[in-house]
């Protein structure tokens, strides 16, 4: 299966899924909050005087002193804030990987590298490997053993970049943000345009240092030819 192909397949499992949770919880949001009865003689403390409609409901209708008085809204606003709750609770969750980086085609490259992660903080040293194909597909691991900690996938169309130590991960399609600096390693190192806050110096010795003027986030490594 291709890269499109997977994506499609991935996105009308994840819409097919959001769906039938919604459904789902529509039905139960709504069962649960249902109009009132219209006799509460068994929750109140009632008189028994008359009839209200002769059905053997009682024509006073007292509600225990500690209870709440509960105004049943309208289905349609019920409906509306059960669909924002669900939209904000409930999504697909982000994919672990773009693409799979194996087979022919693809030349891996190996190397050091110093990061910081912004203006102030410490510099982090670690082992890069970064992997590219001849369809633009491109994967970057910056992992310190035994753990990586930052994993960085780019297509022509889409991206995604994950930091397991904090469990966090951010996917988007088009052009990167250029908050995530990892996002535009290897465009510096093909020599194309970056962004205007991103700085990209070529040394002598064959390594190269790339900043991101605006956080103070700065990459410092070389990798084997």
């Amino acid at each position: 299966m291709t890269l499109v192909e997977s994506e499609i397949v991935s996105q009308s499992w994840c819409h097919e899924r959001r769906a039938i949770y919604l459904l789902n919880g529509a039905r139960t949001f709504l069962s649960a909050v249902g109009p009132e009865p219209k006799c509460a003689a068994s929750l109140t403390r009632t008189s028994s005087e008359g009839r209200c409609c002769g059905q053997g409901c009682p024509r006073s209708v007292r509600r225990p002193y500690n209870a709440p008085l509960r105004t049943p809204l309208p289905r349609a606003s019920l409906w509306a804030a059960l669909l924002a709750l669900a939209m904000f609770c409930i999504g697909c969750q982000t994919p672990k990987s773009l693409f799979t980086a194996s087979g022919p085609g693809w030349r891996v490259q190996e190397g050091q590298a110093l990061w910081r992660p912004s203006r102030g903080s410490p510099e982090i040293g670690g082992d890069l490997v970064l992997a590219r194909d001849n369809n633009g597909c491109c994967l970057i691991e910056f992992s310190k053993t035994p753990m990586t900690l930052v994993s960085v996938q780019t297509t022509r169309t889409n991206w995604l970049i994950e930091f397991p130590p904090r469990r966090m991960s951010f996917i988007g399609r088009s052009k990167p943000l250029d908050h995530f600096t990892w996002l535009y390693l290897y465009s510096a190192l093909c020599g194309e345009p970056l962004p205007a806050a991103l700085v990209f110096q070529p040394k002598a010795d064959g390594g190269w240092r790339l900043e991101n003027t605006r956080s103070g986030e700065t990459l410092e490594g070389f990798l084997a030819p």
